[in-house]
């Protein structure tokens, strides 16, 4: 397991190995052509939170070029989880790291620190005010 919050240069961590059985690219900053060199030949999978019509085709051709996978997660909202989540944050069970915050008039700014693969934690933005 390589934890990216500790390993700041984790993509690079993965390259040389070329023996991983499963990525799960949480915060969806890595793509299957870069993941796959880190991945098993037989049967390696990446998995992403984040669907996209580029993961959609890289699932179809890897099926059809290598034993290497690619694939999505789906969550579903259901508001009795929501309700956990915001019962355990206020209760203290449950703390989210913020890396940064936002005025939304720089949005521009939160997609900067958004794209950042060393930021450990969550970018807010504040729309409160508006534009």
């Amino acid at each position: 397991v390589i934890d990216r919050t500790k390993e700041p240069d984790y993509v690079e961590q993965l390259l040389p190995e070329k023996a991983y059985d499963v990525v799960f690219d949480t915060p969806a900053t890595l793509n299957f052509g870069v993941v796959s060199k880190a991945l098993k030949d037989a049967g390696g999978t990446y998995v992403t939170t984040l669907p996209s019509l580029t993961l959609a085709w890289d699932q179809m051709t890897s099926s059809l070029c290598s034993k290497k996978k690619a694939a999505m997660v789906f969550a579903e909202c259901k508001s009795e989880d929501l309700q956990l989540v915001a019962d355990w944050l206020s209760k203290g069970k449950l703390k989210i790291e913020i890396a940064s915050r936002h005025k939304i008039s720089n949005m521009a700014d939160a997609l900067k620190s958004q794209a950042d693969r060393k930021k450990v934690g969550r970018v807010v933005l504040d729309v409160q005010g508006g534009w």
